[in-house]
Protein backbone atom coordinates (compact mmCIF):
# COMPACT_ATOMS: atom_id res chain seq x y z
CA UNK A 1 0.00 0.00 0.00
CA UNK A 2 2.94 2.44 0.86
CA UNK A 3 5.38 3.02 -2.07
CA UNK A 4 7.42 6.45 -0.68
CA UNK A 5 8.82 5.93 2.95
CA UNK A 6 10.37 8.23 4.90
CA UNK A 7 12.70 6.44 7.94
CA UNK A 8 13.77 8.73 11.21
CA UNK A 9 16.12 6.90 12.62
CA UNK A 10 18.58 8.33 15.40
CA UNK A 11 22.46 8.03 14.32
CA UNK A 12 22.31 5.96 17.39
CA UNK A 13 20.49 3.18 16.11
CA UNK A 14 20.54 3.53 12.77
CA UNK A 15 23.07 0.49 12.21
CA UNK A 16 21.60 -1.52 14.24
CA UNK A 17 18.09 -0.90 12.60
CA UNK A 18 17.93 0.20 9.45
CA UNK A 19 18.96 -2.27 6.98
CA UNK A 20 16.19 -4.26 9.18
CA UNK A 21 13.41 -2.17 8.56
CA UNK A 22 14.20 -1.79 4.71
CA UNK A 23 13.92 -5.24 4.08
CA UNK A 24 11.00 -5.67 5.92
CA UNK A 25 9.72 -2.88 4.67
CA UNK A 26 10.35 -4.11 1.12
CA UNK A 27 8.89 -7.67 1.93
CA UNK A 28 5.73 -6.29 3.62
CA UNK A 29 4.71 -2.95 1.03
CA UNK A 30 5.68 -4.43 -2.38
CA UNK A 31 3.09 -5.44 -4.50
CA UNK A 32 1.69 -4.99 -8.25
CA UNK A 33 2.39 -7.40 -11.22
CA UNK A 34 5.70 -7.23 -11.66
CA UNK A 35 6.10 -6.18 -7.68
CA UNK A 36 6.97 -2.79 -6.80
CA UNK A 37 9.75 -1.99 -4.17
CA UNK A 38 9.16 0.47 -2.20
CA UNK A 39 11.07 3.90 -2.23
CA UNK A 40 12.75 4.07 1.87
CA UNK A 41 14.45 7.78 2.57
CA UNK A 42 16.33 7.76 5.58
CA UNK A 43 17.01 10.98 7.83
CA UNK A 44 17.98 11.17 11.24
CA UNK A 45 17.01 14.16 13.11
CA UNK A 46 13.60 15.99 13.20
CA UNK A 47 15.10 18.96 11.04
CA UNK A 48 15.99 16.70 8.00
CA UNK A 49 12.72 14.88 8.32
CA UNK A 50 10.64 18.19 7.98
CA UNK A 51 12.82 19.37 4.69
CA UNK A 52 12.01 15.93 3.39
CA UNK A 53 8.65 16.14 4.01
CA UNK A 54 8.05 19.80 2.43
CA UNK A 55 7.81 18.29 -0.75
CA UNK A 56 4.76 16.36 -0.38
CA UNK A 57 6.28 13.00 -1.73
CA UNK A 58 5.85 10.73 0.97
CA UNK A 59 3.12 8.15 1.41
CA UNK A 60 4.00 6.92 5.24
CA UNK A 61 6.41 8.15 7.89
CA UNK A 62 7.61 5.72 10.19
CA UNK A 63 10.07 7.74 12.83
CA UNK A 64 11.52 6.70 16.55
CA UNK A 65 10.27 8.60 19.06
CA UNK A 66 13.58 9.46 20.69
CA UNK A 67 15.62 11.71 17.77
CA UNK A 68 17.51 14.83 17.78
CA UNK A 69 15.94 18.12 16.59
CA UNK A 70 19.04 18.89 14.14
CA UNK A 71 22.35 17.48 14.05
CA UNK A 72 24.08 19.80 16.11
CA UNK A 73 21.29 18.77 19.30
CA UNK A 74 22.07 15.74 21.82
CA UNK A 75 19.71 13.49 21.88
CA UNK A 76 16.99 14.07 24.91
CA UNK A 77 14.82 11.07 25.84
CA UNK A 78 12.53 13.22 27.97
CA UNK A 79 11.29 15.60 24.58
CA UNK A 80 10.00 12.34 22.93
CA UNK A 81 10.33 14.73 18.98
CA UNK A 82 9.47 12.03 17.24
CA UNK A 83 5.64 13.00 18.60
CA UNK A 84 6.01 16.50 18.77
CA UNK A 85 7.02 15.57 14.74
CA UNK A 86 3.56 14.13 14.06
CA UNK A 87 1.61 16.47 15.65
CA UNK A 88 2.93 19.14 14.30
CA UNK A 89 2.06 17.70 10.70
CA UNK A 90 -1.27 17.17 11.50
CA UNK A 91 -1.44 20.79 12.98
CA UNK A 92 -0.60 22.04 9.37
CA UNK A 93 -3.01 20.23 8.13
CA UNK A 94 -0.76 17.32 7.04
CA UNK A 95 -2.90 13.86 7.11
CA UNK A 96 0.47 11.82 6.23
CA UNK A 97 0.18 8.48 8.16
CA UNK A 98 2.61 7.88 10.68
CA UNK A 99 3.98 5.00 12.91
CA UNK A 100 6.21 6.18 16.20
CA UNK A 101 8.69 3.74 17.14
CA UNK A 102 9.71 2.98 20.55
CA UNK A 103 11.59 0.84 23.02
CA UNK A 104 8.75 -0.04 24.85
CA UNK A 105 4.81 0.78 24.49
CA UNK A 106 2.73 0.58 27.39
CA UNK A 107 -0.74 2.10 27.28
CA UNK A 108 0.04 5.39 28.56
CA UNK A 109 2.52 5.78 25.48
CA UNK A 110 0.16 4.05 22.94
CA UNK A 111 -2.77 5.96 23.93
CA UNK A 112 -0.27 9.60 23.79
CA UNK A 113 0.30 8.11 19.97
CA UNK A 114 -2.86 7.24 18.58
CA UNK A 115 -4.10 10.31 20.15
CA UNK A 116 -2.35 11.86 16.66
CA UNK A 117 -4.83 11.03 13.98
CA UNK A 118 -3.82 8.33 11.99
CA UNK A 119 -0.60 7.45 13.75
CA UNK A 120 0.07 4.17 15.49
CA UNK A 121 2.85 2.95 18.27
CA UNK A 122 5.13 -0.28 17.37
CA UNK A 123 8.26 -1.32 19.60
CA UNK A 124 11.24 -1.03 18.14
CA UNK A 125 13.38 -3.83 19.45
CA UNK A 126 13.88 -7.66 18.65
CA UNK A 127 10.10 -7.95 18.45
CA UNK A 128 9.99 -6.00 15.44
CA UNK A 129 9.30 -8.44 12.51
CA UNK A 130 6.20 -8.99 14.59
CA UNK A 131 4.93 -5.87 16.15
CA UNK A 132 5.53 -3.73 12.44
CA UNK A 133 3.19 -5.68 10.72
CA UNK A 134 0.71 -5.14 13.57
CA UNK A 135 0.70 -1.49 13.50
CA UNK A 136 0.56 -1.52 9.64
CA UNK A 137 -2.36 -3.72 9.74
CA UNK A 138 -3.77 -1.25 12.58
CA UNK A 139 -3.03 1.66 10.53
CA UNK A 140 -4.20 0.48 7.14
CA UNK A 141 -7.96 -0.09 9.05
CA UNK A 142 -8.02 3.65 10.35
CA UNK A 143 -7.00 5.04 6.69
CA UNK A 144 -10.05 2.86 5.57
CA UNK A 145 -12.03 3.96 8.05
CA UNK A 146 -11.32 7.33 7.23
CA UNK A 147 -12.10 7.53 3.92
CA UNK A 148 -15.39 5.79 4.70
CA UNK A 149 -16.19 8.20 7.19
CA UNK A 150 -15.02 10.97 3.80
CA UNK A 151 -12.59 12.24 6.46
CA UNK A 152 -9.43 11.37 4.07
CA UNK A 153 -6.66 11.56 7.02
CA UNK A 154 -8.07 14.79 8.87
CA UNK A 155 -5.33 15.77 11.75
CA UNK A 156 -6.08 15.55 15.28
CA UNK A 157 -6.33 19.04 16.36
CA UNK A 158 -5.98 20.46 13.43
CA UNK A 159 -8.25 19.30 10.82
CA UNK A 160 -7.75 20.68 7.19
CA UNK A 161 -10.32 23.18 6.86
CA UNK A 162 -12.63 21.75 4.07
CA UNK A 163 -15.00 24.09 2.18
CA UNK A 164 -17.33 25.42 4.86
CA UNK A 165 -20.35 24.06 4.20
CA UNK A 166 -22.66 25.93 7.35
CA UNK A 167 -22.63 25.98 11.11
CA UNK A 168 -23.90 23.62 13.63
CA UNK A 169 -24.09 25.28 17.18
CA UNK A 170 -24.62 22.20 19.78
CA UNK A 171 -25.53 23.43 23.30
CA UNK A 172 -25.54 20.89 25.80
CA UNK A 173 -27.34 21.91 28.88
CA UNK A 174 -27.28 20.55 32.37
CA UNK A 175 -28.91 22.70 35.16
CA UNK A 176 -30.94 22.64 37.89
CA UNK A 177 -34.03 23.44 36.14
CA UNK A 178 -33.33 21.21 32.89
CA UNK A 179 -31.40 18.68 31.14
CA UNK A 180 -31.89 19.46 27.47
CA UNK A 181 -29.49 19.34 24.58
CA UNK A 182 -30.21 21.70 21.18
CA UNK A 183 -28.34 21.97 18.00
CA UNK A 184 -28.93 24.93 15.41
CA UNK A 185 -27.87 23.64 11.70
CA UNK A 186 -27.40 26.29 9.05
CA UNK A 187 -25.59 24.77 5.75
CA UNK A 188 -25.89 25.47 2.46
CA UNK A 189 -28.33 22.39 2.24
CA UNK A 190 -30.36 22.18 5.17
CA UNK A 191 -31.85 24.86 8.17
CA UNK A 192 -33.09 23.24 11.29
CA UNK A 193 -33.42 23.60 14.90
CA UNK A 194 -33.50 20.45 17.79
CA UNK A 195 -34.59 20.61 21.24
CA UNK A 196 -34.33 17.46 23.15
CA UNK A 197 -34.05 16.29 26.83
CA UNK A 198 -31.30 14.86 27.49
CA UNK A 199 -30.54 11.64 30.29
CA UNK A 200 -27.45 11.70 31.98
CA UNK A 201 -26.36 10.54 35.41
CA UNK A 202 -25.08 14.02 37.12
CA UNK A 203 -23.64 12.11 40.31
CA UNK A 204 -21.25 10.32 37.69
CA UNK A 205 -20.52 13.78 36.15
CA UNK A 206 -19.95 14.79 39.84
CA UNK A 207 -17.52 12.23 40.21
CA UNK A 208 -15.35 13.46 36.74
CA UNK A 209 -14.90 16.53 38.26
CA UNK A 210 -13.14 15.20 41.24
CA UNK A 211 -10.56 13.81 39.18
CA UNK A 212 -9.24 17.18 37.97
CA UNK A 213 -6.17 17.06 40.95
CA UNK A 214 -4.84 13.82 38.85
CA UNK A 215 -4.57 15.63 35.91
CA UNK A 216 -2.93 18.50 37.64
CA UNK A 217 -0.45 16.08 40.05
CA UNK A 218 0.37 13.87 37.24
CA UNK A 219 3.61 12.95 34.99
CA UNK A 220 3.36 13.48 31.25
CA UNK A 221 1.29 10.65 29.67
CA UNK A 222 -0.18 9.70 32.63
CA UNK A 223 -2.15 13.19 32.35
CA UNK A 224 -2.99 12.58 29.19
CA UNK A 225 -3.97 9.01 30.43
CA UNK A 226 -6.03 10.66 33.34
CA UNK A 227 -7.68 13.50 30.70
CA UNK A 228 -8.55 10.68 28.30
CA UNK A 229 -10.25 8.62 30.81
CA UNK A 230 -12.55 11.78 31.42
CA UNK A 231 -13.36 12.58 28.59
CA UNK A 232 -13.94 8.50 27.31
CA UNK A 233 -16.49 8.49 30.32
CA UNK A 234 -18.30 11.62 29.50
CA UNK A 235 -18.67 10.55 25.79
CA UNK A 236 -20.15 7.53 27.35
CA UNK A 237 -22.50 9.32 29.32
CA UNK A 238 -23.85 11.84 26.65
CA UNK A 239 -23.79 9.39 23.73
CA UNK A 240 -25.71 6.31 25.62
CA UNK A 241 -28.64 8.44 24.77
CA UNK A 242 -29.64 7.66 21.41
CA UNK A 243 -31.53 10.52 20.62
CA UNK A 244 -28.59 12.76 21.59
CA UNK A 245 -25.93 10.61 19.77
CA UNK A 246 -28.44 10.51 16.60
CA UNK A 247 -28.79 14.37 16.53
CA UNK A 248 -25.19 15.07 17.37
CA UNK A 249 -23.77 12.64 14.59
CA UNK A 250 -26.81 13.94 11.85
CA UNK A 251 -25.72 17.40 13.04
CA UNK A 252 -21.94 17.38 11.91
CA UNK A 253 -22.39 15.34 8.81
CA UNK A 254 -24.80 18.12 7.82
CA UNK A 255 -22.03 20.67 8.19
CA UNK A 256 -19.30 18.77 6.68
CA UNK A 257 -17.58 17.86 9.80
CA UNK A 258 -16.61 18.87 13.48
CA UNK A 259 -14.35 22.11 12.18
CA UNK A 260 -17.95 23.44 11.29
CA UNK A 261 -19.39 23.06 14.70
CA UNK A 262 -18.99 25.17 17.73
CA UNK A 263 -19.94 23.02 20.94
CA UNK A 264 -21.42 24.84 24.21
CA UNK A 265 -21.56 23.09 27.76
CA UNK A 266 -23.66 24.82 29.88
CA UNK A 267 -23.93 23.13 33.22
CA UNK A 268 -25.00 23.65 36.89
CA UNK A 269 -22.49 25.69 39.53
CA UNK A 270 -21.55 22.45 41.37
CA UNK A 271 -20.62 20.52 37.41
CA UNK A 272 -18.41 23.47 36.83
CA UNK A 273 -15.20 21.42 37.83
CA UNK A 274 -15.81 18.85 35.70
CA UNK A 275 -13.03 19.44 32.67
CA UNK A 276 -16.46 18.95 29.80
CA UNK A 277 -13.26 20.24 27.33
CA UNK A 278 -11.83 17.05 27.88
CA UNK A 279 -14.57 15.11 25.62
CA UNK A 280 -13.40 12.85 23.04
CA UNK A 281 -15.17 12.08 19.59
CA UNK A 282 -17.39 9.12 19.57
CA UNK A 283 -15.88 7.98 16.40
CA UNK A 284 -12.58 7.55 17.33
CA UNK A 285 -13.04 7.38 21.27
CA UNK A 286 -9.40 8.80 21.23
CA UNK A 287 -9.50 12.37 19.39
CA UNK A 288 -10.28 15.26 21.72
CA UNK A 289 -13.08 17.42 20.49
CA UNK A 290 -11.49 20.17 22.01
CA UNK A 291 -8.74 20.19 19.54
CA UNK A 292 -11.42 19.92 16.55
CA UNK A 293 -14.00 22.46 17.10
CA UNK A 294 -14.59 25.72 19.69
CA UNK A 295 -15.70 24.27 22.96
CA UNK A 296 -16.86 26.31 25.50
CA UNK A 297 -18.98 27.08 28.48
CA UNK A 298 -22.36 28.91 28.56
CA UNK A 299 -23.23 31.06 31.22
CA UNK A 300 -26.20 32.92 31.73
CA UNK A 301 -25.72 36.34 34.07
CA UNK A 302 -26.88 36.20 37.52
CA UNK A 303 -29.12 39.67 37.94
CA UNK A 304 -29.38 42.38 35.66
CA UNK A 305 -26.59 43.19 33.29
CA UNK A 306 -26.87 46.81 30.75
CA UNK A 307 -26.58 45.63 27.38
CA UNK A 308 -23.64 45.13 26.06
CA UNK A 309 -21.46 47.26 22.87
CA UNK A 310 -20.91 45.05 20.46
CA UNK A 311 -17.23 44.83 19.20
CA UNK A 312 -17.21 47.63 16.77
CA UNK A 313 -16.55 47.43 13.11
CA UNK A 314 -16.51 51.11 11.56
CA UNK A 315 -13.60 53.10 12.23
CA UNK A 316 -15.18 55.58 13.97
CA UNK A 317 -15.26 53.31 16.91
CA UNK A 318 -11.63 51.92 17.64
CA UNK A 319 -11.48 48.89 19.65
CA UNK A 320 -10.10 49.68 23.07
CA UNK A 321 -7.95 47.34 25.34
CA UNK A 322 -6.23 47.75 28.86
CA UNK A 323 -3.36 46.06 29.87
CA UNK A 324 -3.19 44.80 33.63
CA UNK A 325 0.44 44.17 33.82
CA UNK A 326 0.61 43.01 37.47
CA UNK A 327 4.14 42.11 37.69
CA UNK A 328 4.75 41.85 41.75
CA UNK A 329 8.90 42.47 40.75
CA UNK A 330 9.93 39.30 42.72
CA UNK A 331 8.88 36.43 45.09
CA UNK A 332 6.62 37.96 47.71
CA UNK A 333 5.55 36.78 51.39
CA UNK A 334 1.85 37.13 52.24
CA UNK A 335 0.02 36.42 55.39
CA UNK A 336 -2.60 33.49 54.56
CA UNK A 337 -1.52 32.86 50.94
CA UNK A 338 2.33 32.54 52.10
CA UNK A 339 5.19 32.08 49.44
CA UNK A 340 4.17 33.84 45.73
CA UNK A 341 6.81 33.17 43.33
CA UNK A 342 7.65 35.63 40.58
CA UNK A 343 6.27 35.41 37.15
CA UNK A 344 8.94 36.31 34.87
CA UNK A 345 7.34 36.59 32.04
CA UNK A 346 4.62 38.73 32.75
CA UNK A 347 6.31 42.06 31.46
CA UNK A 348 6.80 40.11 27.86
CA UNK A 349 3.37 38.54 27.94
CA UNK A 350 1.99 42.02 28.32
CA UNK A 351 4.69 43.64 25.53
CA UNK A 352 3.67 41.48 23.30
CA UNK A 353 0.08 42.48 23.16
CA UNK A 354 0.85 46.20 23.79
CA UNK A 355 3.58 46.24 20.62
CA UNK A 356 0.99 43.74 18.40
CA UNK A 357 -1.49 46.49 18.31
CA UNK A 358 0.79 49.61 17.90
CA UNK A 359 2.09 47.63 15.16
CA UNK A 360 -2.06 46.92 13.73
CA UNK A 361 -2.41 50.75 14.62
CA UNK A 362 0.30 51.53 11.58
CA UNK A 363 -0.60 48.88 9.60
CA UNK A 364 -4.74 48.94 9.59
CA UNK A 365 -6.93 51.94 8.74
CA UNK A 366 -6.88 55.28 10.69
CA UNK A 367 -9.23 54.60 13.96
CA UNK A 368 -9.52 51.21 13.66
CA UNK A 369 -7.76 50.83 17.30
CA UNK A 370 -7.70 52.92 19.59
CA UNK A 371 -3.63 53.39 21.92
CA UNK A 372 -3.32 50.45 24.28
CA UNK A 373 -3.55 51.53 27.80
CA UNK A 374 -1.15 49.52 30.38
CA UNK A 375 -1.28 49.90 33.85
CA UNK A 376 1.85 48.93 35.67
CA UNK A 377 3.98 49.01 38.93
CA UNK A 378 6.39 52.40 38.30
CA UNK A 379 4.51 54.39 36.13
CA UNK A 380 3.01 57.44 36.86
CA UNK A 381 -0.07 56.69 38.59
CA UNK A 382 -0.32 60.43 40.32
CA UNK A 383 -0.72 59.21 44.01
CA UNK A 384 -3.43 56.71 43.24
CA UNK A 385 -2.60 52.86 44.39
CA UNK A 386 -2.16 50.29 41.54
CA UNK A 387 -6.09 48.75 42.82
CA UNK A 388 -7.59 52.35 42.53
CA UNK A 389 -5.90 53.09 38.77
CA UNK A 390 -7.52 50.12 37.91
CA UNK A 391 -10.68 50.78 39.22
CA UNK A 392 -10.76 54.41 37.46
CA UNK A 393 -9.36 52.82 34.29
CA UNK A 394 -12.46 50.27 33.44
CA UNK A 395 -15.27 52.60 35.43
CA UNK A 396 -14.04 55.99 33.21
CA UNK A 397 -17.24 55.55 30.46
CA UNK A 398 -14.57 53.56 27.97
CA UNK A 399 -16.16 50.62 26.26
CA UNK A 400 -13.39 48.04 26.97
CA UNK A 401 -13.09 45.36 24.31
CA UNK A 402 -10.33 43.63 25.93
CA UNK A 403 -9.15 43.45 29.58
CA UNK A 404 -5.84 41.60 29.88
CA UNK A 405 -5.01 40.73 33.32
CA UNK A 406 -1.67 39.29 33.71
CA UNK A 407 -0.25 38.32 37.53
CA UNK A 408 -1.30 36.31 39.89
CA UNK A 409 -4.83 35.13 41.55
CA UNK A 410 -5.56 33.51 44.26
CA UNK A 411 -9.10 31.82 45.81
CA UNK A 412 -9.29 31.07 49.61
CA UNK A 413 -9.37 27.80 50.12
CA UNK A 414 -11.84 28.25 53.41
CA UNK A 415 -14.25 30.35 51.94
CA UNK A 416 -13.92 30.19 48.11
CA UNK A 417 -13.34 33.59 47.66
CA UNK A 418 -11.33 35.01 44.70
CA UNK A 419 -9.37 37.64 44.62
CA UNK A 420 -6.65 39.58 42.41
CA UNK A 421 -3.20 40.03 43.64
CA UNK A 422 -2.01 43.54 42.20
CA UNK A 423 1.27 45.36 43.27
CA UNK A 424 0.59 48.19 46.18
CA UNK A 425 3.31 50.62 47.60
CA UNK A 426 2.32 49.88 51.57
CA UNK A 427 5.12 49.37 53.36
CA UNK A 428 4.02 46.23 55.69
CA UNK A 429 2.98 44.24 52.16
CA UNK A 430 3.61 45.32 48.49
CA UNK A 431 0.77 42.84 47.35
CA UNK A 432 -3.38 44.26 47.43
CA UNK A 433 -6.03 42.01 47.22
CA UNK A 434 -9.01 42.77 44.25
CA UNK A 435 -12.40 40.69 45.49
CA UNK A 436 -13.79 39.15 42.19
CA UNK A 437 -16.90 40.96 43.34
CA UNK A 438 -15.36 43.99 43.08
CA UNK A 439 -12.98 43.54 39.82
CA UNK A 440 -16.61 42.17 38.73
CA UNK A 441 -18.66 45.06 39.27
CA UNK A 442 -15.43 47.16 37.71
CA UNK A 443 -15.93 45.34 34.48
CA UNK A 444 -19.46 46.23 33.39
CA UNK A 445 -18.37 47.82 30.15
CA UNK A 446 -15.92 44.77 29.47
CA UNK A 447 -16.77 42.68 26.30
CA UNK A 448 -13.54 40.36 27.06
CA UNK A 449 -11.82 39.64 29.96
CA UNK A 450 -8.51 37.35 29.92
CA UNK A 451 -6.99 36.25 33.04
CA UNK A 452 -3.72 34.88 32.17
CA UNK A 453 -2.90 33.96 35.76
CA UNK A 454 -0.89 30.49 34.75
CA UNK A 455 0.57 29.73 38.20
CA UNK A 456 -2.90 29.75 40.19
CA UNK A 457 -6.12 27.61 38.37
CA UNK A 458 -8.36 30.20 37.64
CA UNK A 459 -11.57 28.07 36.62
CA UNK A 460 -13.38 29.43 39.83
CA UNK A 461 -12.72 32.89 38.65
CA UNK A 462 -13.73 32.39 35.13
CA UNK A 463 -16.83 31.25 36.61
CA UNK A 464 -17.82 33.83 38.85
CA UNK A 465 -17.00 36.74 36.79
CA UNK A 466 -18.86 35.24 33.40
CA UNK A 467 -21.90 34.45 36.25
CA UNK A 468 -21.61 38.68 36.78
CA UNK A 469 -22.33 39.03 33.04
CA UNK A 470 -18.94 40.08 31.17
CA UNK A 471 -19.90 38.58 27.93
CA UNK A 472 -16.39 36.53 27.88
CA UNK A 473 -13.93 35.49 30.40
CA UNK A 474 -10.66 33.69 29.38
CA UNK A 475 -8.31 31.73 32.01
CA UNK A 476 -6.75 28.65 33.08
CA UNK A 477 -8.20 25.64 35.00
CA UNK A 478 -4.77 23.79 35.55
CA UNK A 479 -1.56 25.77 36.75
CA UNK A 480 0.55 25.89 33.65
CA UNK A 481 4.75 26.88 33.76
CA UNK A 482 4.80 30.96 33.23
CA UNK A 483 6.48 31.12 29.35
CA UNK A 484 3.63 28.60 27.97
CA UNK A 485 1.12 31.43 29.30
CA UNK A 486 2.44 33.53 27.26
CA UNK A 487 2.88 31.77 24.22
CA UNK A 488 -0.70 30.67 24.47
CA UNK A 489 -1.69 34.97 24.76
CA UNK A 490 0.86 35.27 22.09
CA UNK A 491 -0.54 32.95 19.84
CA UNK A 492 -4.33 33.88 20.32
CA UNK A 493 -3.75 37.64 20.22
CA UNK A 494 -2.25 37.56 16.78
CA UNK A 495 -5.26 35.03 15.72
CA UNK A 496 -7.89 37.23 16.92
CA UNK A 497 -6.51 40.56 15.99
CA UNK A 498 -4.89 39.54 12.33
CA UNK A 499 -6.57 36.28 11.39
CA UNK A 500 -10.56 35.97 11.10
CA UNK A 501 -11.31 37.93 14.30
CA UNK A 502 -13.48 35.27 15.84
CA UNK A 503 -12.96 34.97 19.46
CA UNK A 504 -13.81 31.11 19.66
CA UNK A 505 -11.95 30.39 16.43
CA UNK A 506 -8.66 32.41 17.54
CA UNK A 507 -9.14 30.31 21.02
CA UNK A 508 -9.31 27.09 19.21
CA UNK A 509 -5.94 27.97 16.94
CA UNK A 510 -4.06 29.00 19.73
CA UNK A 511 -4.79 25.66 21.52
CA UNK A 512 -4.05 23.67 18.27
CA UNK A 513 -0.81 25.93 18.10
CA UNK A 514 0.33 25.02 21.21
CA UNK A 515 -0.68 21.30 21.20
CA UNK A 516 1.39 20.71 17.88
CA UNK A 517 4.55 22.30 19.44
CA UNK A 518 4.21 21.27 23.17
CA UNK A 519 1.97 18.39 23.08
CA UNK A 520 3.59 17.17 26.46
CA UNK A 521 2.64 20.57 28.31
CA UNK A 522 -0.62 20.94 29.83
CA UNK A 523 -0.49 24.55 28.27
CA UNK A 524 -2.95 23.24 25.48
CA UNK A 525 -5.47 21.41 27.96
CA UNK A 526 -5.45 24.07 30.48
CA UNK A 527 -7.36 27.39 28.77
CA UNK A 528 -10.80 27.74 29.71
CA UNK A 529 -13.30 29.78 27.62
CA UNK A 530 -16.78 30.91 29.04
CA UNK A 531 -19.13 32.98 27.09
CA UNK A 532 -22.71 34.29 27.52
CA UNK A 533 -23.38 34.93 23.53
CA UNK A 534 -22.54 32.79 20.33
CA UNK A 535 -19.29 34.82 19.57
CA UNK A 536 -17.39 37.85 19.95
CA UNK A 537 -15.94 38.77 16.30
CA UNK A 538 -13.13 41.32 16.49
CA UNK A 539 -12.01 43.37 13.10
CA UNK A 540 -9.63 41.77 11.86
CA UNK A 541 -6.24 43.75 10.45
CA UNK A 542 -4.96 41.29 8.17
CA UNK A 543 -1.61 39.39 8.81
CA UNK A 544 1.06 41.27 11.28
CA UNK A 545 4.17 39.29 12.45
CA UNK A 546 5.72 40.24 15.90
CA UNK A 547 8.49 38.44 17.85
CA UNK A 548 7.42 35.75 20.32
CA UNK A 549 7.22 36.67 23.99
CA UNK A 550 9.60 35.29 26.24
Amino acid sequence: MFQTILLVLSSRDRDNFEDLLRDFLAAQTGGGTPPVKPVVSVVTTEKRALDELAGGRFDLLISQIDIPADSKAPLDERERRGIALAAGLRAKGNGLPCILLAPSVDDRLGAAVRDITLCEPAELGVEIETELPKALARLERRIASSEAANDPGAPAGGDAVQPNQGIADIIISITAREQVFSIAVSSLRTRYTVNVPVSVDVQVLSALGLRNVEVSSALYLQWVSVLRDIGQDLMEELFADEKFKKAFTQAIEDVGGLQNARIRFESREDLHPVAFEALVDSSTAQDFLMLKAPLTRRLHPIGRRKTSTPVPRNPASPINCLIIDADLGGDQFVDDIGNLRWLKNVKAECDHLEGLIGELRKTAPDGWFAEPVRIRSGASLEGRSFAEEIRRRLTDGTTWHIVHFAGRAWVDPQTGQGSFLVPDTAADCPVALIPTEEMAAWLSSARLFYLSSCCDPSDRLVFSLAAQGIPAVAGFRWSIDDPMAAEFARCFYQELLTGLGSLQAAFLKARQELYARYSNDRVWISPLLALYEDDLTFRSAGPVELRRAS
